[in-house]
């Protein structure tokens, strides 16, 4: 790997290219004051990146080394696609437009020197040396395993608070079915007439809850759409009958017709 020694120390050295051949075969690598790119190297934490037509590595930023643990030289001549997922290097393949200087955006998983995935986030480009007619990609990568933990406990928030909305719905569900069947036992215990009709009423009431409990026990299994046909006028006749006890207790009294057509 080539590097610019203008520096006193060998560590902060800055490597223009990777090896002697590339060195000599893209020299507007290295056109810039060496101060410069030093200034570069060391105050950019993103990897800075340029590969050639073929997609083959020729040059990364000294931060490499910082948020992969790879050396630069150790990147020299790999194919973008052998540094990160398959999954991701697919994606990338099948959506990256080939047109001229449009920046494009990805996030992937990147290989780190400890063999593991890091969440970072590409912008790469795609550019044309007017002097030789030959193509480049430059890209820089940024790590952003913070901004993935921030979302993953912004969405275990969200899943905690949509627990909470559901345990409040699933009570106000339950405790009003035991409402009803609070007020007719308490008619009943009153010895009130109409005892079979108030006994079908309370039977509903208890397969609510019955169905309630079951959607709980298989909530993570999807319910199947079971839909029928239900006449309209019972479903009034049965509502009106299940708010009387309350109505009488407040002294409403509840009067409804029905013109059958």
């Amino acid at each position: 790997m080539g590097y610019d020694h203008g520096t006193q120390n060998n560590e902060e050295a800055i490597h223009i290219a990777e090896t002697k051949p590339v060195q000599l075969r893209y020299p507007q690598l290295s056109s810039l004051p060496s101060f410069m790119l030093a200034w570069v190297e060391n105050n950019c934490h993103d990897i800075i990146t340029v590969l050639d037509e073929e997609g083959r590595v020729i040059f990364s930023s000294k931060s490499t080394e910082h948020l992969l643990g790879f050396h630069p030289s150790e990147l020299a001549g790999k194919f973008w696609h052998e540094m990160i997922s398959a999954d991701d290097a697919s994606y990338i393949k099948d959506n990256f437009e080939q047109r001229f200087s449009q920046n494009q955006l990805y996030t992937m998983n990147i290989l780190n020197s400890d063999g593991k995935y890091i969440w970072s986030e590409c912008s790469v480009v795609k550019l044309q040396d007017p002097q030789k007619d030959e193509i480049f990609y430059l890209s820089t990568i940024a790590d952003i395993r913070d901004k993935k933990e921030a979302e993953e406990m912004m969405i275990r928030s969200e899943k905690m608070s949509v627990a909470g909305q559901l345990a409040a719905g699933i009570a106000h569900e339950i405790r009003n079915p035991l409402t009803s069947l609070k007020g007719f036992l308490q008619l009943l215990q009153a010895g009130v007439n109409r005892k079979e009709e108030y006994y079908n009423i309370m039977i509903d009431e208890i397969e609510k809850m019955e169905t309630i409990t079951s959607e709980l026990l298989f909530i993570s299994k999807p319910l199947t759409d079971n839909k029928k046909m239900e006449s309209i006028l019972d479903m009034v006749h049965d509502v009106v009958v299940l708010l009387q006890p309350q109505a009488k207790m407040k002294n409403i009294h509840i009067e409804y017709s029905v013109s059958r057509a």
